[in-house]
């Protein structure tokens, strides 16, 4: 199997969120506060975590499937949220309670996101200050373009993915409101 991430030298290159100011950019640290105006936290105890999500305007389905048979490489817990553009942004959540290492994790279960004109990087995220991977697919002729960010801690593993990253502006502001602030609250 090819390795996950390029070679360091490589690596700098695959960064698409960069300091300079640029619509796929991190929102700064003053719109990361005027976005906390307004938000409530969105909190299941079941699988650990809180977010940050704007007051109005964007709703949450969640969804568990508690079966024990189902396959380790299944996700157990989804959660959908809707932009104002009708951009969803998906949390998914994997039972890990072998504790199997993010990246052979990953190598494992969503190797076949990583393909030609995939950006693949790691980076510290979430407010509990995760080691994780982000991912930035671009858009497709058949798709729109998605980010997505990957992290665990504890017995799980929690993918975010923002469809319509490049597309859609408020999907993209509430991608990286629910990562930066999401708190990771308990392993089990």
């Amino acid at each position: 199997m090819p390795p996950l991430l390029a070679p360091a030298s490589l690596l700098g290159s695959l960064l698409l969120l960069s300091c300079t100011k640029d619509p796929s950019s991190r929102p700064s640290a003053a719109e990361r506060q005027a976005l906390e105006v307004g938000t409530v936290n969105y909190t299941d105890d079941a699988v650990g975590f809180r977010f940050p999500m704007p007051e109005s305007g964007v709703g949450v389905k969640a969804e568990h499937w508690d079966d024990p048979t189902l396959e380790v490489y299944k996700f157990r817990h989804e959660y959908t949220l809707t932009a104002e553009s009708g951009a969803p942004l998906l949390i998914d959540v994997w039972v890990n309670p072998a504790h199997v290492a993010l990246q052979p994790w990953f190598e494992e279960n969503l190797q076949f996101l990583v393909e030609p004109g995939v950006a693949v990087w790691e980076e510290t995220l979430t407010r509990t200050r995760v080691p994780g991977l982000m991912l930035e697919v671009p858009q497709s002729p058949q798709a729109p373009s998605m980010a997505l960010a990957v992290f665990g801690h504890g017995d799980f593993i929690y993918r975010v993915t923002c469809v319509g990253y490049r597309e859609a502006p408020d999907a993209r502001q509430l991608f990286f409101q629910v990562v930066d602030g999401l708190e990771l609250t308990r392993a089990r």
